[in-house]
C-alpha cells in the first residue's frame, strides 16, 4: 500500500494535518495502522510528517500501545527462539553433532 507515491503522500499529509490540530502521536499511529499500514511504513509516514529520526519513530512505534500485540507477539516469539537456539547448543556433543530427533517441527513449534 504504501510503496504507491500518491498513498504515501496522502498519508504524510494526513498525520501533519493531525498533528497541527493537536491529534496525539498515539491517535495518528492508530490511524495509520488503520490504514492498512504494517510497523515499518507507519514507521516511515511517521518520520516524514513529525521530522523524527529513525531511531526515534520506530521507538515510538515499537513503544506504542497501538502496536503492543505485534510487541507482544514478537518478544514471545524470541523467547522461543532464544530456548531454541540455547537447547540446541547445548545438545552439541564432543563431535560436535546434534541428534534432532527429539526436535518438534512444523508450525506447532512456537505453539498455537
Amino acid at each position: 500500500m504504501i510503496d504507491e507515491d500518491e498513498t504515501f503522500d496522502r498519508l504524510v499529509a494526513a498525520a501533519r494535518a493531525q498533528l497541527a490540530a493537536g491529534v496525539s502521536l498515539e491517535e495518528i499511529m492508530a490511524f495509520l495502522r488503520r490504514e492498512g499500514l504494517w510497523q515499518l511504513q507507519s514507521i516511515k509516514v511517521l518520520r516524514w510528517a513529525t521530522g523524527v529520526g529513525l531511531a526515534e519513530a520506530k521507538h515510538l512505534i515499537h513503544t506504542s500501545a497501538t502496536w503492543a500485540d505485534q510487541r507482544r507477539a514478537a518478544d514471545e516469539l524470541h523467547e522461543v527462539l532464544t530456548q531454541a537456539i540455547t537447547d540446541l547448543v547445548d545438545s552439541i556433543d564432543a563431535d560436535g553433532c546434534v541428534d534432532l530427533t527429539d526436535y518438534q517441527t512444523g508450525p506447532d513449534l512456537v505453539g498455537s
